[in-house]
């Protein structure tokens, strides 16, 4: 079976162009080959003759490198031909050879007797020497098999042997599961502490004639006072140049400097009055 694509594992086998036993020459169509996506011709690459077909016309899922015709050359002999069946399909010979390695394998699974587990399932642990010591002070030859353990992974402790004596009421004694929230321990409460806590609250007490009244007057002084009205956006520099502004330069020429006056112009001002 020849493989149309790099990607081709399967095809379905098309019609056979050339007759059992015809001769053939190069080039020449010899069958159909349909694929997943087209239909395609299978052209010899020499001359010879059809001496056998193996896998007939409208075969369908016929593995790539099937044996699915025998080509042999004119004047060959073709009496001693092997048997057609000992080139049946790859696929056909592994799905035989799945389904006796799969039968053998349930023969196999069935012919083997189930196995009985051993001791208690419970107790995958050894004991301390103190619990086992304490055990056969007491007459207890096997403890691991005839108390059930209780610590991490069945482990057997003292608590255990002692109920099973009968001094003890239970494998953990007479103490009794105390749980700590972190608010007793001075952290932050938890949500079960805060619920508690407001539910112990008072109710609300309910509003008489006078709170409604009282609120509704509110209400309306709220709505009836004037609104703010917003500032004016003034500068700083504004604010600092009333404290700081200095006397601007007169435009034009400098004024003359003051001049002391003569004794001259004292005495003429004298004797004019």
């Amino acid at each position: 079976m020849p493989a149309m694509s790099p990607t081709m594992e399967r095809g379905n086998l098309g019609q056979w162009k050339v007759k059992e036993g015809d001769a053939f020459n190069a080039g020449d169509v010899l069958l159909e080959v349909e694929t997943d996506k087209a239909l395609m011709d299978v052209e010899a690459t020499n001359e010879g003759v059809l001496a056998k077909i193996l896998v007939p016309s409208g075969s369908k899922d016929v593995a790539v490198n099937d044996v699915i015709a025998f080509v042999a050359e004119e004047g060959d002999d073709l009496s001693d031909l092997s048997d057609p069946a000992e080139f049946r399909s790859s696929s056909e010979k592994e799905e035989k050879k799945e389904k006796k390695e799969a039968s053998k394998e349930s023969t196999t699974t069935t012919s083997q007797p189930p196995t009985e587990s051993k001791g208690h399932a419970h107790f995958t642990k050894p004991a301390f020497p103190s619990v086992l010591r304490l055990a056969n002070q007491n007459g207890i030859v096997e403890p691991e098999k005839d108390i059930k353990g209780t610590g991490p992974h069945g482990m057997l402790t003292k608590g255990d042997v002692l109920a099973y004596l009968g001094k003890s009421h239970g494998a953990y004694g007479t103490s009794k599961p105390h749980h700590t929230t972190i608010s007793q321990l001075g952290g932050s409460p938890t949500k079960g502490d805060r619920g508690s806590k407001e539910a112990a609250k008072a109710p609300p007490k309910p509003l008489d004639g006078h709170d409604i009244q009282t609120m509704i007057l509110q209400g309306l002084d709220s709505m009836s006072a004037p609104p703010l009205t917003p500032a004016k956006d003034v500068s700083v520099d504004d604010i600092l140049g009333v404290y700081t502004a200095q006397q601007a330069p007169r435009a034009g020429p400098a004024p003359a400097p003051k001049q002391a006056p003569s004794m001259e112009s004292v005495l003429a001002d004298l004797l004019k009055t």
